[in-house]
């Protein structure tokens, strides 16, 4: 097995810059003591001495790979300081990785469920990248808000000492939530979260890319020909009504700032809130309100696919056609969007991509990976033109 590893790290350095071996010799090696971990456990590793001889590499420069495994527990020094020794690992040892759930698990798995498709995506790319890093998932829940602060305490302490790195799948929804602020502050353990944000805190976010999604959109509508758009979001200023967590490009505040550079492009931007997806009398009047204007919009896009399908449904409660009259674009890519009449046409969410990502990345926050990007990873969903979407009718005139 060393062997293969020898020749492995070989076509590695053919492509690697000078001043990045110590990095690329790291990561390959760590990679593969993590995937042979639990069969080499206890065996000697190969010398610095015959790899350095076997790679062309300095010894010194595989001394302090050697060390950086060291310091991540994945081999150690054997008697009298003499050789490396891979660090055994027994089955029930395994790295354990927490979910902290914002709702109950059923609704991580039950595709019936409202948004169940869309976490069932997620939780399964959480699960595949675990399952290959050798990483126990176990999904939990925080105590309520209002849980005496003992074992608020208690809930941080047991997370801390016994969890590898906690992956966040969102907000409780609440204005104060001393359990979820207490996890947020642990100081030594590794964090991500996905499509959402802690502002403030050592979290580190895996999300769609929402200056992408606004270029899409923006680009699409304006090669159809529509002048004059409607959006649909759910909420006007997220942040001041869950200070705690913030969705991606979730509300109106958020979606203008990223169609900002987009908006001499249009006549008219109309903005639609649909109070948490609770549709009513006041969305309805909203629409209501849009349409009769003088120039109403010639499309709408939706913030999500159950907002789209809902504007549409109100949209032909007021005589107009979807397609024919105004088009109508959602986000999500539900498998019913795809079912409805007509067809939606959609961004489809990288669901399983953004739980595969955030297992991966909270990876490389635990074994301490050098040159960590501390930003957001953003990965960019795909448009799926159906038939709720056409150019505008003059437009095909014209054109």
């Amino acid at each position: 097995m060393f062997r293969n590893v020898s020749e492995h790290l070989k076509i590695c350095l053919r492509t690697c810059r000078r001043n990045d071996t110590v990095e690329t010799l790291h990561r390959h090696l760590a990679d593969w003591l993590w995937e042979n971990q639990s069969d080499l456990g206890g065996q000697p590793m190969i010398s610095v001495t015959q790899l350095s001889e076997e790679l062309g590499v300095a010894r010194q420069t595989l001394q302090k790979v050697y060390d950086l495994l060291e310091q991540e527990k994945l081999i150690f020094r054997g008697e009298k300081k003499r050789h490396w020794i891979v660090q055994p690992i027994r089955r029930f040892d395994r790295p354990v990785i927490a979910v902290i759930l914002p709702a109950p698990f059923s609704d991580y798995y039950r595709c019936s469920f409202e948004y169940g498709e869309r976490h069932f995506g997620v939780y399964t790319g959480l699960m595949d990248r675990a399952m290959e890093l050798r990483y126990a998932l176990v999904p939990l829940q925080l105590p309520g808000a209002d849980a005496a602060g003992e074992e608020i305490a208690s809930v941080a302490e047991n997370l801390g000492k016994h969890y590898a790195g906690v992956v966040h799948l969102g907000g409780r929804g609440l204005k104060s939530d001393p359990p979820l602020a207490a996890v947020l502050a642990l100081p030594e353990t590794p964090q991500v979260s996905i499509d959402c944000i802690f502002p403030g805190t050592k979290v580190f976010p895996v999300t769609f890319d929402p200056a992408y999604v606004a270029n899409v959109i923006a680009a699409y509508l304006q090669e159809n020909g529509h002048k004059n758009i409607g959006i649909v979001c759910n909420y006007l200023s997220e942040s001041d009504a869950f200070p705690l967590c913030r969705y991606v490009m979730n509300s109106q505040e958020s979606i203008i700032r990223e169609f900002q550079p987009y908006e001499k492009r249009f006549r008219k931007i109309f903005y639609v809130t649909t109070d948490q997806q609770r549709f009513g009398p006041r969305f309805e009047q909203r629409i209501r309100e849009i349409l009769a204007v003088p120039e109403p919009p010639t499309a709408f896009w939706c913030r999500d696919d159950l907002s789209a399908m809902e504007t549409i449904r109100v949209i032909r409660s007021y005589g107009f056609r979807v397609p024919l009259d105004i088009s109508v674009i959602g986000f999500d890519d539900l498998e019913r969007a795809a079912l409805f009449d007509p067809p939606l046409t959609t961004l489809r969410n990288p669901v399983y991509e953004l739980g595969y990502a955030a297992i991966t990345r909270l990876d490389e926050l635990i074994r301490k990976v050098r040159h960590f990007s501390e930003g957001a990873l953003c990965l960019p969903p795909v448009l799926c033109v159906r038939q709720s979407s056409l150019p505008r009718k003059d437009f095909r005139i014209n054109h």
